[in-house]
């Protein structure tokens, strides 16, 4: 009962109360593991209530087994007397005597503990409802530090942005240069391709060059035209 006394006062005042509190990384660190502790003290307080509720149920069963054996032998006294046996209703009637205020004691710890254990359900309840809340905030408040953290990386950093930002631009811009230039070429070497056919153009220059090089058929056949228009003699 001490244990969840302690814990309704530390929950007492609100659960915003308390969170105002906790405005840094610290604080937070620390909230989280008061919560835990207490998470921990309502399974500690869990176990307790389970042994009274043990305890109760055994009261109560051994007011029940007193309670039955009370009554056999109140119809043992009844038939004793009817059958005239004075002295062995009067031996019964003692055993019941001496054993009333028992079974009286037995009945009024059980509903002690009975009241006991209905109160310690309701606050632990209401402590565990409590603490849920607690976490619930806490995930809130740890949200809002994580983007109030976003907030002040990103600002210290938006002077640096914009430069950042066009070394993109321009690393952009090059690189599409250089794939543009690699697909004119592409698509020059294509039309060269069709125009020429079979031949290259490397092998019609080649052809043309043969035509007027020295010691060729042609080169010969030319300069004995020539000298024949102008009258002159072939050399020996």
């Amino acid at each position: 009962m001490g244990l969840l006394d302690k814990l309704a006062t530390a929950v007492r005042g609100g659960t915003r109360e308390v969170l105002e509190q906790a405005v840094d990384a610290n604080g937070l660190r620390i909230l989280a593991q008061e919560i835990h502790e207490c998470e921990t003290s309502v399974r500690a307080a869990r176990q307790d209530l389970c042994r009274i509720a043990a305890e109760r149920i055994q009261m109560r069963r051994e007011a029940d087994q007193l309670h039955a054996s009370m009554k056999e032998k109140e119809r043992q006294a009844g038939v004793a007397l009817d059958q005239g046996e004075e002295a062995l209703a009067r031996e019964a009637a003692q055993w019941i005597a001496e054993r009333e205020p028992l079974l009286s004691d037995l009945r009024r710890k059980q509903h002690h503990l009975e009241s006991q254990e209905t109160g310690l359900k309701q606050r632990l309840q209401t402590v565990i409802e409590q603490i849920a809340a607690y976490r619930r905030e806490l995930r809130m408040v740890q949200a809002t530090a994580n983007a109030q953290s976003a907030t002040r990386q990103i600002t210290c950093h938006a002077g640096r942005l914009p430069d950042q930002l066009d070394e993109i631009q321009v690393s952009l811009q090059r690189i599409k240069g250089r794939q543009q230039n690699l697909s004119d070429r592409l698509e020059a070497a294509e039309v060269i391709e069709r125009e020429l056919g079979d031949g290259s153009l490397e092998a019609r220059l080649d052809a043309m060059d043969s035509d007027s090089r020295p010691g060729s058929t042609e080169a010969v056949l030319d300069r004995i035209r020539n000298r024949q228009a102008r009258g002159g003699c072939p050399s020996g």
